[in-house]
């Protein structure tokens, strides 16, 4: 650490120090009264002076910056107690004579804004530069020298690496440039937003929270690429991305929820991403009135995995439900294609036909895939649903 912004700073700590011991009896000694506003017009001169020491001092790599930071908070203290002493006894109350102090910085108090710390991940940059932007940036009341503060004080880790080896002279403006060159990346920040759609987890079970938090993170992505009002940045147009979004999303749901959209929406040649969408809302719905029915993946052996029911005996009737859900392929009745009587009556020959006709899987007589990716080939299902392999 350089010996001479920390001898300058301590100095001038020691000065602000001598002025609001003065300003704690001003008020109540005539004499004390009159040092106190004497000294008052050089308060600017030390703030100013210890900003540019502290400034130099935090751009040492090696430099505790939460130490610093505590330097910094107990100067502003003392500094804020002494102008509002001086609002006091001069009668303005917080408006401080131009007269008084030529530097912008005593129309702002640097404690009032908080704003988030930024350390490099790129999900959270335009969040932070947008409240940056709108809080310090375009401030007019603000000083260079104390938007240079704010910045350093909010930037940690990586992000911080960037600035803090810039010369104390460098412009506010520089700095703020080499963030924005480092972050704003409108193709780095669109790929981030395309990994988090693609590389969601797929759901293990059907419940109201997990489907939820997947809807959540489709969403989120989809109209971050499609636009951000405050950044002007991505304008994707995702209107036309719906095929490429329906088959992502329906690639994460369970076997059985991607079935009942399948049964749901046979008729249409092509279903859109919002009918998906419209689709999963009810659902969630649907599993949030009927607690107790979520189902658990559990490992068996050399059996592999398999799903068990955990709801109780008093909640059979979800099952019920659920069932009633599912309309059969070859009668429109609300049963599974495996308890349906036309179908079953059907020579295995007829059976066989009917299947491939309705893009049945050959295995489990499910919509959605085929024998090769049956979910169910090495799976035992413990519920009202289970697989019926159908044999030929």
């Amino acid at each position: 650490m350089s010996k001479v912004p920390q001898a300058k700073r301590e100095l001038c700590i020691r000065r602000i120090k001598e002025i609001y011991d003065a300003s704690l009896t001003a008020e109540s000694s005539a004499s004390d009264k009159l040092l106190f506003l004497a000294r008052y017009p050089g308060v600017a001169k030390i703030v100013e002076d210890f900003e540019y020491a502290h400034l130099k001092l935090i751009q040492d790599s090696a430099v505790d910056f939460e130490k610093e930071n505590q330097i910094r908070s107990k100067f502003d203290k003392m500094h804020y107690a002494i102008k509002a002493m001086y609002y006091m006894l001069t009668d303005t109350q917080s408006i401080a004579p131009v007269s008084q102090t030529s530097n912008p910085s005593s129309k702002i108090k640097l404690l009032k804004i908080s704003l988030p710390q930024f350390s490099g991940d790129l999900a959270l940059w335009p969040s932070f530069i947008a409240l940056y932007d709108t809080s310090i940036h375009t401030n007019q009341q603000i000083s260079a020298m104390e938007k240079y503060q704010y910045l350093l004080a909010s930037l940690t880790g990586e992000a911080l690496n960037v600035v803090k080896n810039l010369p104390l002279s460098a412009d506010h403006l520089i700095a703020y440039d080499m963030l924005r060159k480092r972050y704003q990346n409108k193709r780095k920040l669109a790929t981030h937003y395309w990994h988090s759609l693609v590389n969601a987890k797929p759901l293990k079970m059907d419940s109201a929270n997990s489907l939820r938090t997947l809807l959540d993170i489709f969403n989120e992505n989809t109209r971050a690429l499609q636009h951000r009002e405050h950044l002007q940045l991505m304008q994707f147009s995702t209107e036309s991305w719906g095929f490429i979004l329906l088959n992502i999303l329906l690639d994460k749901l369970t076997p059985s929820l991607r079935e009942k959209f399948e049964s749901e929406y046979r008729q249409t040649e092509i279903p859109q991403y919002s009918q998906l969408i419209k689709f999963l809302h009810e659902y969630c719905k649907v599993f949030a009135s009927m607690p107790g029915s979520s189902t658990t993946l559990v490992k068996s052996g050399d059996k592999g995995a398999r799903y068990q029911n955990q709801a109780l005996k008093s909640n059979a009737s979800v099952s019920s439900f659920v069932t009633s859900m599912t309309t059969c392929l070859v009668c429109n009745e609300q049963h599974l294609i495996t308890k349906c009587p036309r179908f079953l009556k059907l020579s295995a020959k007829e059976r066989h036909s009917t299947a491939k006709e309705l893009k049945l899987c050959l295995n489990c007589l499910r919509l959605g895939h085929g024998v090769k990716t049956c979910p169910y080939l090495d799976v035992s299902i413990v519920s009202i649903e289970a697989p019926y392999t159908f044999a030929f």
